[in-house]
C-alpha cells in the first residue's frame, strides 16, 4: 500500500467517527428534552352525530261521543290545559234539567227513608212495651197524644202563610226581578236582550209564558185555603211544588241564554245575569220552605198516629192479640224500610246514568298538554263520528333520526344521548335510545 493511499483511509475513518459522534450527541440531546407520561388502561368512546325531528310521544284527536251544538270553548288553540280540564261544552239544558230531577227524585226517597226509619223505631219501642207490660199511665200517654195532634195542626195552619210567601216570592221574580227582560202578552213574549245562544232564547221566551200560566193557575187553586180542610191543605203544598217546579225551568233556561260562553263578555248582560240569580235563589228558597214543611207533617202524622196508639193500648191494657198486632206492625215497619232502601238504590242508579249521559256534553282533556287544533265554532252542530279536537303532550317529547348505515352498529337501546335544539343554542338536554327500527 502506497502512502497516499493509507492517507485516505485516515481520513475517511475519521469522518466517520465524527459523524457517528456528532450523530450520537445529537440523538442524546433529543432523548433528554422528550417528555413522557404514563399510560393507563380506560373506556374508549365512539360519538354518532345526527340530525332528527322533534315530536311529541302523546298526541290525540278528540271528539264527542253524541252530536249537540258547541255552547262553549273553554281553552282556545295554543292554550295549556290539565288532565281532566274542561275544554269544550255542548249545550246540554235538557239532560242537566234530567239530572236535576232525579237529584230530586233521590233527596225525596233519603227523606222517605228517614220516615220510616223513625216509624220503625217506634214500632219496635211500642212492642217492647208491650211485651215487658211496661206501660205509663193513661193521663201522661193521653197528653202526649193530645200535644202531638196540636203541634200536627199548628203544621196545617202553617201551610196558609208558607204558600202565600211562595207565591208573593215567586210573583216578585216573575214580575219585578226578571219582568224587563222580556216584553210582549201571554203566549207571545219576546226577550229584550241579545245572546249568541237563539236556542236557549227560544226556549225562555216560550217558557215565560208557562211561568205566568203556572202563577194564574197556582193563584186560583190557593184561593181560601183558610176555608180548606187539612187533607186540601196538603194537597195544595204538593201542587204548589210542582207550580214552583215549572217557574224555576224557565228561570234556568232564561241564566243559560245568558251565562252562554259567547255572552259572558258582553257586561251589558250583567245586570240581567244578576236579576235572573236573584229570582232563582228566591224561588229555590220558597220550594225548600215548602219541602220542610211536607217533611214535618209526614213526621208528625205518623208521631200522631203511634201516640194515639200507645193511648189506645194504655186504656185497654195488654192483650195477646195487641203483641201479635204490634208484632205484624214492626214487620210492615220493616217491610216499608227496605222498600224505601230499594227505592234509594234506583234513585242514586239514576242519578249516576243522568250525570253520566250529561258528562257526554263536555270534552275534557285526557292527559296535560297542548291544544293544537280546535274544528268547529261555538254555536256550531257536531257528531261522534268526527274529531273536533287536537291535543299534544308536552312533558315527553320524541326524536326521530336516521342512522347511516356505517354507523348502524355503533348504537344500542339504552344508550344516553346529548340533545341540542336550534330553538335553544348553547343549551344541552339529556336522552335516551328507547326504540331502533329493524327495517
Amino acid at each position: 500500500m502506497t502512502p497516499r493511499f493509507k492517507w485516505i483511509i485516515g481520513i475517511t475513518t475519521v469522518v466517520i467517527i465524527g459523524s457517528g459522534a456528532i450523530y450520537h450527541n445529537i440523538q442524546a440531546k433529543n432523548q433528554a428534552a422528550r417528555p413522557t407520561i404514563a399510560v393507563t388502561r380506560g373506556t374508549l368512546q365512539q360519538f354518532v352525530t345526527v340530525t332528527g325531528k322533534t315530536q311529541s310521544s302523546d298526541r290525540v284527536d278528540l271528539g264527542f261521543e253524541r252530536s249537540g251544538k258547541v255552547a262553549s270553548i273553554n281553552a282556545p288553540v295554543g292554550s295549556s290545559v290539565k288532565a281532566g280540564q274542561l275544554i269544550m261544552q255542548l249545550n246540554a239544558g235538557e239532560i242537566n234539567a234530567q239530572v236535576r230531577q232525579a237529584e230530586g227524585s233521590l233527596a225525596s226517597a233519603i227523606a222517605q227513608r228517614n220516615q220510616y226509619v223513625a216509624a220503625l223505631d217506634i214500632q219496635q219501642a211500642k212492642l217492647e212495651q208491650l211485651t215487658n207490660g211496661n206501660r205509663e199511665g193513661v193521663t201522661t200517654a193521653d197528653l202526649n197524644a193530645q200535644q202531638a195532634a196540636q203541634s200536627l195542626q199548628s203544621s196545617y195552619d202553617s201551610i196558609v202563610t208558607t204558600l202565600s210567601d211562595a207565591q208573593t216570592k215567586s210573583d216578585n221574580a216573575i214580575v219585578n226581578t226578571v219582568g224587563s227582560l222580556f216584553s210582549g202578552s201571554l203566549g207571545n213574549y219576546t226577550a229584550t236582550y241579545n245572546t249568541c245562544d237563539l236556542q236557549s232564547r227560544t226556549d225562555a221566551q216560550a217558557l215565560r209564558s208557562s211561568a205566568e200560566r203556572a202563577l194564574t193557575e197556582w193563584s186560583a187553586s190557593n184561593s181560601a185555603l183558610n176555608s180548606k180542610t187539612n187533607a186540601e191543605r196538603e194537597i195544595a203544598l204538593q201542587t204548589s211544588f210542582t207550580y214552583l217546579t215549572t217557574i224555576r225551568q224557565f228561570l234556568d233556561r232564561t241564566k243559560d241564554s245568558l251565562m252562554i260562553a259567547c255572552a259572558l263578555n258582553d257586561s251589558t248582560l250583567s245586570p240581567a245575569r244578576a236579576n235572573v240569580s236573584t229570582a232563582i235563589s228566591a224561588v229555590v228558597t220558597a220550594q225548600t220552605n215548602i219541602s220542610s214543611l211536607q217533611q214535618s207533617i209526614a213526621t208528625q202524622k205518623i208521631t200522631v198516629a203511634q201516640l194515639n196508639n200507645e193511648l189506645s193500648i194504655k186504656k185497654s191494657g195488654s192483650i195477646d192479640e195487641q203483641v201479635a198486632a204490634q208484632v205484624a206492625a214492626v214487620k210492615q215497619a220493616d217491610a216499608s224500610l227496605a222498600s224505601a232502601n230499594a227505592q234509594i238504590e234506583v234513585s242514586s242508579a239514576n242519578v249516576q246514568l243522568y250525570k253520566e249521559q250529561a258528562a257526554k256534553f263536555a270534552l275534557r282533556a285526557p292527559f296535560s298538554g297542548v291544544i293544537t287544533n280546535i274544528v268547529p265554532k261555538v254555536g256550531e252542530l257536531v257528531s261522534p263520528s268526527g274529531a273536533t279536537v287536537s291535543l299534544m303532550a308536552v312533558d315527553h317529547m320524541e326524536i326521530e333520526a336516521f342512522i347511516p348505515e356505517v354507523d348502524i352498529g355503533r348504537i344500542s337501546l339504552n344508550h344516553a344521548a346529548d340533545i341540542t335544539l336550534d330553538a335553544l343554542p348553547g343549551e344541552k338536554f339529556g336522552g335516551t335510545i328507547f326504540y331502533i327500527d329493524p327495517a
